[in-house]
């Protein structure tokens, strides 16, 4: 089989259309794929983040239990459930004297169709301490303590000449 007037033969003709008919989809695929995980890993962030702020900013507050869950409330609905782009979250949030404790399950479901599945799924879990100002305060106390004793034995060192 020659082709016009090269003489050059061809007789793979339309092989490229053949290939590109299974690549193409799935290179498409891939792009769309890449693009919803970056979704996920965004949400991710912003739950992971959004609720050790919430339950701090919580936890530092002045007031009973139930003003604390108020607030706790709130800060998580503004700076999670405002903020989240296309994950599912479900919730648990633990209320204790000592801590407080939220627990986020993320699922997405990527589109794919029948044959390609996409589904991510994660969990975090941040906890905050109940905040002691008389045992930070101590504990300050103490390191710079020892970082005297530290600079005293330093200064005796160099003062012995050694």
């Amino acid at each position: 089989m020659t082709e016009g007037n090269t003489g050059k033969t061809c007789e793979w003709k339309g092989s490229i259309t053949v290939e590109a008919s299974f690549l193409l989809p799935l290179i498409i695929y891939l792009v769309w794929n890449c693009v919803f995980l970056s979704f996920f890993v965004y949400d991710q962030c912003i739950v992971m983040q959004g609720s050790y702020c919430s339950a701090l900013r919580a936890e530092r507050l002045a007031a009973d239990n139930s003003e604390k869950r108020a607030m706790l409330e709130e800060k998580y609905r503004q700076t999670v459930e405002n903020r989240k782009v296309m994950c599912s979250i479900n919730t648990e949030k633990n209320f204790s004297d000592q801590r407080i404790r939220i627990d986020t399950g993320i699922s997405m479901k990527a589109p794919g169709g029948r044959f390609f599945f996409s589904n991510w799924g994660s969990e975090q879990h941040q906890m905050v301490e109940k905040f002691e100002p008389v045992a930070f305060i101590r504990m300050c106390r103490k390191a710079e303590n020892l970082i005297d004793f530290w600079n005293a034995k330093k200064s005796e060192k160099e003062g012995a000449g050694l």
